[in-house]
């Protein structure tokens, strides 16, 4: 009949306290990409145990590559946003000219002429908004799709919009004052419909930002953890998982000590 084993309080809490060592290096293995010996818990301690093997050239390649993607996605977003800030600025001032000459005598040649170099510029900033020719605010159709985590499962869609003046619907102003004096109001609605899209987008793109942000620092879910972060842990669990080795070890020879006290 197998006799029962009982074990010391010292020994149990060792034992503990390594099997707790052992499942953070797998946890944190996982997670950081690495493969960890980490021996038996409550045996004998052996060379290798909790030994950090190196980090798969595969899993930095991955990390990198995604990080990159995640980079000029960002890069792209911010080129894009900071345009479409410079835009909902101009839109602002065209509605001022407007309101302006609806409530007073103007210089009808002077307000055709700065009418259209304010619109004249939207253009200019909207075509100059490319980053690694990418531009999501020109009206090229071009779009983006950036994968926010090593495992591919996490993407963001970047869709183009097209801020020239044409595409927010701002047209040129004529110089002859009857023919601007009927185009003053419905040049108003326009900008008025403009100014909302582009106060809407400026918002979508900050937020997106803020997603892919988020992904490269290692919020998302997927895989994107620092590596050296990881192995730091790893480290530091190894050299627990050790001392708890010894320690189980002293505990064991106390025991063998008292019980020779009994033998003798």
């Amino acid at each position: 009949m197998a006799e029962d084993v009982t074990l010391s309080a010292a020994v149990r809490v060792n034992q503990l306290s390594l099997r707790n060592a052992a499942d953070l290096m797998a946890r944190s293995g996982s997670r950081g990409g690495t493969a960890v010996d980490a021996g038996p818990v409550g045996g004998a301690a052996s060379a290798t145990d909790g030994v950090v093997t190196d980090v798969p050239a595969s899993r930095i390649d991955s990390q990198a590559a995604v990080k990159q993607d995640i980079a000029r996605g960002i890069g792209t977003l911010t080129q894009a946003m900071d345009a479409t800030r410079s835009i909902q600025s101009l839109v602002g001032r065209l509605k001022d000219l407007v309101g302006g000459a609806g409530q007073n005598s103007y210089d009808s040649a002077e307000f055709s002429k700065q009418f259209n170099a304010l619109r004249s510029q939207i253009d200019k900033v909207a075509g100059s908004a490319s980053y690694q020719g990418i531009n999501l605010v020109s009206g090229s159709a071009q779009s983006l799709t950036v994968t926010a985590s090593a495992d591919g499962t996490a993407t963001v869609s970047l869709v183009s919009v097209n801020f020239t003046a044409a595409g927010l619907g701002i047209g040129e102003m004529p110089q002859d004052k009857a023919a601007q004096a009927s185009s003053l109001q419905s040049a108003m609605s326009a900008l008025d419909s403009a100014l909302a899209t582009v106060q809407g987008r400026a918002g979508q793109f900050s937020a997106d930002v803020a997603q892919l942000q988020t992904a490269l620092s290692g919020g998302t879910q997927g895989g994107l953890s620092d590596v050296n972060a990881e192995g730091a842990n790893l480290l530091a669990l190894q050299t627990r998982q050790q001392l708890g080795s010894q320690s189980l070890s002293f505990a064991g020879q106390a025991e063998q000590q008292v019980l020779g006290l009994f033998r003798s």
